[in-house]
């Protein structure tokens, strides 16, 4: 009887660390994943830049890491506009209309088959 209590309460001890490493590592990764500036606020680090702030206060106004600012404030000083650079890559063949339909299609059928769907956007792809 007393080993069986022990491996209960050694199972116990087991799974409360294994949540304890899990929400730790949850935490670690949710501070060092910090979300993008806004466009407002992109244009607020440039103002501040400009005034003659640091760009490691700027980054701590905001909560971001340094680098980030001053990337930032490089792409300011070299494109002249704080919106993101043009990206290479396949253009869109839907518009935000037929993604909304597609959308609402695919909730109210969660099991409908893709090639249903995709029939309304067939051969623009070229």
């Amino acid at each position: 009887m007393h080993v069986l209590f022990e491996r209960i309460i050694e199972a116990y001890r087991y799974t409360i660390n294994q949540y304890i490493v899990k929400t730790q590592h949850k935490l670690i990764l949710s501070v060092y994943h910090m979300a993008r500036l806004s466009e407002v606020d992109q244009n607020q680090t440039i103002g501040m830049f400009v005034a003659g702030c640091s760009k490691s206060a700027i980054a701590r106004r905001f909560g971001c890491h340094h680098s980030t600012s001053s990337r930032l404030v490089a792409r300011y000083q070299q494109t002249g506009t704080v919106r993101d650079r043009v990206r290479p890559g396949r253009a869109r063949v839907t518009t935000l209309r037929q993604n909304r339909y597609l959308l609402v299609c695919h909730l109210r059928d969660r099991f409908l088959p893709t090639a249903t769907s995709e029939r309304p956007t067939e051969g623009t792809h070229g």
